[in-house]
C-alpha cells in the first residue's frame, strides 16, 4: 500500500508532534528538539504526565501511558524521561500487582472509560501497564510479573479477558512478551481476538492491535496478522485517514498507527 495519501492527510491536519511521530515512523527521522521538549516539559517531578496533559495538574496513569506511546514512536525509548515514566508506573502498582487511576483527579479531565475504583478500569489500565513495561525491557521486573499474576485470574473460558476489548489485545501482548511460560495464555488471547468478527473492529482498534502484536514480537507473515491487515487495509477512507472508535477528531491518531502497523508488518510502500 503507498503511504502517500495517508502521509499528505496528516502532513495537512496534524500537529507538530503528529507529524514528527510520522517521520519517525516511515523514515526513522529524529524529532526536532522543540517537538520533543514540547512533550517533555509536561512531565512532572515524579515521572508521570498530567491529567488532561495540561502543564502542572497532577499525574495521571492514562495519560503517562499514551506518554510513553508517544515517546517509543518517537525514538526515545531508551531516554530519560521515558525511564522516570516507566518508574512511576512501577511505583503506582498496588500490592495484587494491579493498578487504578488516582482518584484524586478532577473528573472533567479523564476520559469517559477512566474510572477510578472500577473493576474494568483497573483490568484495562493494568492490561495497558503490563504491556508498557514488557515493551521498555522490563520483563524481569517483578512489577511486570505481579502484573501477569493478577491478569490471568481474569482470562475466561474463550481466552478474552475481562472488560474492554483493548483490555484484551493489551494482555494478550504483555503474556507473548513473557515468553514460554505463558505460552498458552497467549495463544487463547490470540484466539479470542480471532474469534471477533471483523466487522466488529474499528480502524483504530485494528491498528493499535497490530502494533501491540508487532512489538510483542510477532512476525511478518504471521497468520492473525494477515487476518487483520487485510481488514485494515480495506477500511483506508479516500481521504487516506481511517476511522476512530473516538470519533474523527482522532482520526489523525488512528492514521498515524495504522501506518505504523502496515510499516511493521512490511506492507508500505
Amino acid at each position: 500500500m503507498n503511504a502517500d495519501i495517508s502521509q499528505s492527510f496528516i502532513e495537512k491536519n496534524g500537529t507538530d508532534l503528529e507529524k514528527a511521530r510520522l517521520e519517525y515512523i516511515l523514515y526513522g527521522s529524529e524529532p526536532e528538539p522543540d517537538v520533543l521538549k514540547n512533550l517533555t516539559k509536561l512531565q512532572n517531578e515524579d515521572g508521570g504526565f498530567p491529567c488532561g496533559l495540561q502543564e502542572g495538574n497532577p499525574s495521571s496513569l492514562e495519560r503517562t501511558h499514551m506518554a510513553l506511546w508517544w515517546l517509543e514512536e518517537l525514538g526515545v525509548l531508551n531516554s530519560t524521561e521515558a525511564d522516570c515514566a516507566i518508574n512511576f508506573l512501577v511505583r503506582k502498582q498496588s500490592d495484587d500487582g494491579s493498578w487504578d487511576e488516582n482518584p484524586a483527579l478532577p473528573r472533567h479531565c479523564l476520559p469517559p472509560w477512566i474510572i477510578p475504583g472500577d473493576l474494568l478500569t483497573s483490568l484495562y489500565l493494568t492490561a495497558y501497564s503490563a504491556y508498557l513495561l514488557g515493551a521498555f525491557d522490563r520483563q524481569e521486573h517483578t512489577a511486570f510479573k505481579k502484573s501477569l499474576e493478577f491478569l490471568i485470574e481474569y482470562q475466561d473460558d474463550k481466552g478474552e479477558f475481562l472488560g474492554y476489548l483493548n483490555t484484551t489485545w493489551l494482555a494478550t501482548s504483555a503474556f507473548i512478551m513473557a515468553g514460554d511460560q505463558y505460552t498458552i495464555t497467549a495463544k487463547r488471547g490470540m484466539q479470542a481476538l480471532m474469534d471477533r468478527p471483523l466487522s466488529e473492529y474499528e480502524a483504530s482498534q485494528l491498528a493499535w492491535l497490530l502494533n501491540c502484536f508487532s512489538n510483542a514480537g510477532m512476525l511478518r507473515g504471521h497468520h492473525i496478522a494477515t487476518h487483520f491487515l487485510i481488514r485494515l487495509r480495506q477500511l483506508r477512507r479516500p481521504d487516506g485517514s481511517w476511522a476512530s472508535e473516538d470519533g474523527d477528531i482522532h482520526a489523525i491518531d488512528s492514521t498515524i498507527e495504522s501506518l505504523r502497523a502496515l510499516k511493521l508488518f512490511g506492507l508500505l510502500i
